[in-house]
């Protein structure tokens, strides 16, 4: 791949974003980066959770503006297609997906911090959907799993940029670092959920995704699918042992 880096050690997968010197995503780095979260699909063996990044001084700048030759609605179609596409494939990543976000991220960037399951940020970091900048629309859909509903009128009724401490206040980052601690944090993070049985944690990221806009009855209801499917595993009753024995648990993925 041209675009995007995969890296996987102690059962970590690194996925990075390098693109310079924005970050910008033209239809070949959507369809890496999309690759990049389906290939982590055949290697649940090796891999328990990702961390999304970028290189450089920016997370993504959004689209690459130089792609569209022309703004005709078959052309917008066409560049919709990719953008799905890509965001399908980190949304449905199997693994939970801790987005390391070292700069600015709007536009599609900020879509696509808003689908990883949590978010560290260097103080550097801004977010936003500045869209009305160029007379479009844009990331209205991912707007509520990062702010409240008048902050995101706000944000993209002006293409007002947040500052990751002030998104961090509204609960949707799980941390805010100094920029040169960025990878760390992320890792420890990493590692926390590493703590955790592996197909509990894939478990609990296919049950957050199906209830999303579920009635309450529905949710309980897969729910106590996923309890019935771990139950039995030797992972979950090795979780329950290592409770009781007051020890670190010992997982094998199954």
């Amino acid at each position: 791949m041209e675009f995007v880096k995969l890296d996987v050690s102690n059962y970590i997968a690194t996925i990075t974003l390098n693109r310079p010197p924005a970050n910008a995503l033209n239809r070949q780095a959507y369809a890496e980066l999309g690759d990049a979260f389906r290939k982590v699909n055949d290697m649940l063996d090796e891999v328990r959770v990702v961390i999304l990044t970028a290189s450089g001084k920016l997370f993504c700048s959004g689209n690459d503006v130089n792609e569209f030759n022309d703004t005709s609605r078959s052309e917008m179609i066409v560049q919709s297609g990719y953008f799905g596409d890509c965001l399908t494939a980190i949304y449905n990543c199997p693994v939970p997906v801790i987005g390391a976000v070292n700069g600015a991220a709007v536009g599609s960037g900020f879509c696509i911090a808003s689908v990883c399951d949590l978010l560290v940020a260097s103080e550097k970091a801004k977010f936003g959907t500045p869209e009305i900048k160029v007379g479009v629309v844009g990331g209205l859909a991912f707007l509520p799993t990062m702010v409240p509903t008048k902050v995101g009128k706000y944000m993209s009724l002006t293409g007002h940029l947040l500052t990751a401490a002030e998104l961090e206040r509204y609960g949707s980052i799980h941390t805010v670092v100094a920029h040169e601690k960025l990878m760390e944090a992320a890792i420890s993070l990493a590692n926390e959920l590493l703590l955790c049985a592996p197909l509990a944690l894939r478990a609990w990221k296919k049950s957050y995704n199906l209830i999303e806009n579920l009635g309450w009855v529905d949710k309980e209801g897969i729910t106590d699918m996923f309890v019935q499917d771990l139950i039995d595993t030797e992972d979950s009753q090795e979780a329950v042992k290592a409770f009781l024995e007051k020890r670190k648990p010992v997982y094998k993925g199954r």
